[in-house]
């Protein structure tokens, strides 16, 4: 089950990397820095699978919530991504209208 985390992961960090440094127009700037975060949360989660072979997770809510550092990154920077996607849509939905 951790070999497929890994290898899951492995291809995730690839194809990040290879979208932020693919130039093209498609691709703004707070898009590169919400998948680099991203980015750091996965390679935080995969360092810990490889050395210690499984997540650490260090935060503890009630015993109901179990989570680290790098989880808090990889959802922050997509619900950035969502939130940029949603304004994104909202002007073309605005900009039709004129």
């Amino acid at each position: 089950n951790n070999l497929y985390y890994i290898v899951f992961s492995f291809i995730a960090i690839i194809l990040i990397i290879r979208f932020i440094l693919t130039e093209n127009s498609f691709i703004k700037k707070p898009t590169e820095i919400l998948l680099s975060i991203t980015l750091a949360g996965i390679i935080g989660n995969m360092i810990d699978r490889l050395c210690k072979g499984n997540v650490i997770n260090f935060i503890n809510i009630n015993n109901i919530v179990h989570f680290n550092i790098a989880y808090i990154y990889i959802v922050i920077s997509w619900l950035g991504i969502v939130v940029l996607m949603t304004k994104n849509t909202m002007k073309k939905i605005k900009k039709g209208r004129k």
